[in-house]
């Protein structure tokens, strides 16, 4: 299994988030896996359950693995940087080995279960599963950039439509400003007619 997943794991997306932190205590990275405890459910029904749905139910226990993991190799990199600081003690760092052990042991457990299904077909398994991780989170990619889009879109029209009404209050602005001045030129005609008058 080592060999395997050293050529596995580079091509999983990297994703995740820091380690959370709350004094010198450090929260779970991971909660309950109901994808195992939902393969483990049908393995274990009165009633058989058709291979097909404990393939896919193994299959989906092997996407779960594939994210822990995958966020486990992150954590890494920042763990190590945080000790390197002197920010986090050994203690977190012994957790996050347990952690790390464990989903390790996941993996080579994935791999067990697959191929008594069919021989070699533990690593298919693995293969697959990263790439339907990789998939999914392209998909929300793309979502997400869908999302982006259609905000720029509508604060562009919203920036059209306040650009628009600043021009007609600019433009009802310019022609009272030019009905103003008319009065005001009539008047001084008006007034300069009426001085012209008197002179006479």
């Amino acid at each position: 299994m080592t060999s395997s997943s050293s050529l596995l794991l580079p091509t999983l997306y990297l994703g995740g988030c820091v380690i959370a932190m709350s004094g010198t205590k450090s929260q779970p990275l991971f909660g309950p896996n109901e994808a195992r405890d939902q393969y483990y459910s049908l393995l274990s029904a009165d009633k058989p359950v058709p291979e097909l749905f404990l393939k896919s139910a193994l299959l989906r226990r092997g996407m779960e693995a594939v994210k822990r993991v995958s966020q486990l190799q992150v954590e890494k990199q920042t763990l190590q940087q945080l000790m390197r600081q002197g920010t986090v003690g050994d203690s977190l760092w012994v957790e996050f080995q347990i952690a790390e052990q464990q989903e390790m042991a996941e993996l080579q457990e994935i791999v067990g279960e697959a191929n008594t299904f069919r021989e070699g077909w533990g690593q298919f398994v693995l293969q697959t599963a990263a790439q339907m991780v990789e998939h999914e989170k392209l998909k929300e990619l793309q979502v997400e950039m869908g999302r982006i889009r259609e905000k720029e879109e509508k604060d562009a029209k919203k920036r059209e439509e306040r650009e628009k009404i600043e021009e007609e209050r600019e433009k009802v602005k310019k022609e009272k400003e030019r009905e103003r001045a008319l009065e005001e030129l009539l008047k001084a005609e008006e007034s300069e007619k009426k001085k012209g008058g008197k002179k006479k």
